[in-house]
């Protein structure tokens, strides 16, 4: 493992000692922005950005297309199972609609007081 160390008088270069305590030379790392190329320097203009906030909000409209999709679909699955459950369990739906409204009607009751 090696340290860098980052107060050498050349700025191109930074030493890193090593576990050994041997000091050697490395070339600054993808992360660290080289000082002869500014980091601040963006090369897009107005328009390509305003192009890739537009392709980016169409993609996210069509993520959000899929994902409606989706949704509806399970929702109209979930809708057929409960409905083949009540024509399968009349009394059984009926007893399980009972109990919901009743503590419905218990939270509702005291919401309002």
């Amino acid at each position: 493992m090696s340290t860098l160390n980052r107060n050498h008088p050349d700025p191109t270069l930074n030493t890193a000692q090593t576990e050994t305590g041997a000091a050697s030379t490395e070339p600054p790392t993808a992360a660290e922005p080289s000082p002869a190329s500014p980091a601040s320097a963006d090369p897009t203009t107005p328009k390509e950005v305003y192009g890739m906030a537009r392709d980016r909000a169409g993609e996210t409209v069509e993520d959000l297309r899929e994902s409606y999709a989706r949704l509806r679909d399970e929702v109209d699955d979930l809708s057929e199972q409960v409905e083949d459950f009540v024509q399968d369990n009349p009394g059984q739906a009926v007893l399980v609609a009972a109990g919901v409204g009743f503590i419905l009607g218990l939270a509702w009751s005291r919401l309002t007081r």
